[in-house]
């Protein structure tokens, strides 16, 4: 809660999370301070402050350490070194997210994109607000088919396909557990890299784990209306009955 921190931090901390807020998530913490994780799923990046009150300090952790260190550091400072150190890693996290690189993989970003197309909602509250109860239990049965459905794809084939299958499993246990800590859109990007990673993986598996999906009401998950067939998925559904 926001009254764990003082309202000077608050006040000195609040403009730097509106404007890189997307790029991660709080995690709750009894200490006065706060503590932050980076918002991809899997990432071992996170920014723990938490405030001294014998010295009037604040005790920092936080992994990257810098640009040029990707290993976890800890350090005493005063409030101002809170705001450069959180600033230097929230922009950190914006350059990974924003820039591309040698080492992405176009295919699987195009992929990524066309899913979260689909799947992004465009309520009110779609990147503030969770699932409802019901389509949180909806996705949870379903990301379980989906960790049943791929374990024979770990041991087959070659083995690009097995560490893809590998990454798929990977990818649904975390976002089954963190389900209720995401907003609709959040739970739509991870979606979308799931089913990324199963369409390069190769159509049967991506059609197995659509099926499972389909077959139930898709609105109990989307509000969008694709019945009639307008969306990429709308033609998906009909091609998969």
């Amino acid at each position: 809660m926001k009254k764990n921190l003082p309202v000077v931090l608050l006040q000195k901390i609040e403009p730097l999370l509106k404007k890189y807020g997307q790029y991660c998530k709080r995690v709750n913490a009894d200490e006065i301070g706060f503590y932050l994780i980076d918002a991809e799923a899997g990432s071992p990046f996170f920014f723990r402050c938490q405030y001294q009150a014998k010295d009037d300090t604040y005790y920092l952790e936080r992994q990257p350490r810098s640009v040029d260190n990707n290993l976890k550091s800890f350090d005493y400072v005063k409030l101002d070194a809170v705001v450069l150190q959180l600033e230097e890693w929230l922009q950190i996290l914006d350059f990974y997210a924003t820039t591309p690189s040698f080492f992405d993989d176009p295919i699987l970003k195009r992929y990524e994109e066309e899913f979260y197309d689909e799947l992004r909602l465009d309520d009110p509250d779609a990147d503030q607000a969770p699932l409802d109860l019901a389509k949180q239990l909806y996705l949870e049965k379903y990301l379980e088919t989906v960790i049943e459905k791929v374990e024979p794809y770990k041991t087959i084939g070659p083995e690009d396909k097995k560490q893809l299958a590998i990454e798929i499993e990977k990818e649904a246990l975390i976002l089954k557990d963190k389900v209720t800590e995401l907003t609709k859109n959040q739970v739509a990007e991870q979606l979308s890299k799931i089913w990324a990673k199963a369409r390069k993986h190769g159509l049967p598996f991506l059609k197995e784990i659509l099926r499972d999906f389909f077959k139930d009401e898709i609105k109990s998950l989307l509000n969008k209306g694709i019945e009639g067939g307008v969306s990429m998925l709308g033609h998906i559904a009909d091609l998969l009955n």
